[in-house]
């Protein structure tokens, strides 16, 4: 934090985190006996608001824009469309399944795009250990 902020930094995967929290914790709310799952993400939406709080801070303007514009879109837009959507339209399980459904495909793009980074940090270790044991 005291060097500023990194321009390569994306904040796209908190963002996702964020909406992901909020849609488990939708679940947690709408299906009967799973008030752990909605405590528990109720909990990292807080902390998660306090990363994209930070980000916001420490970044650039541009950066800062392009966050704020992401963070509307995704996490204001896009949960209200499915809480407006699953009440008006699905009933009981339906609604249950739809949610859980949705929640899982983002855990599944929020673990892809940490595997991602995984590769980025794999690719930069070799590159340094051949520049370094090169011959």
């Amino acid at each position: 934090m005291r060097h500023g902020f990194r321009e390569d930094f994306s904040s796209l995967l908190y963002i996702c985190t964020l909406l992901n929290c909020f849609l488990w914790t939708y679940y947690g709310i709408i299906k009967a006996g799973k008030y752990l799952v909605a405590t528990v993400n109720g909990f990292v939406i807080v902390v998660e608001t306090m990363y994209i709080i930070l980000l916001l801070i420490y970044a650039t303007k541009g950066i800062r824009g392009r966050t704020t514009i992401f963070d509307l879109i995704l996490d204001v837009v896009i949960l209200t469309a499915t809480v407006v959507t699953t009440q008006l339209a699905l009933q009981g399980e339906t609604c249950n399944g739809d949610v859980g459904v949705m929640g899982a495909g983002l855990n599944i793009v929020r673990y892809s795009s940490l595997l991602s980074v995984m590769k980025i940090v794999v690719t930069t270790i070799y590159a340094i250990l051949d520049f370094f044991f090169s011959s």
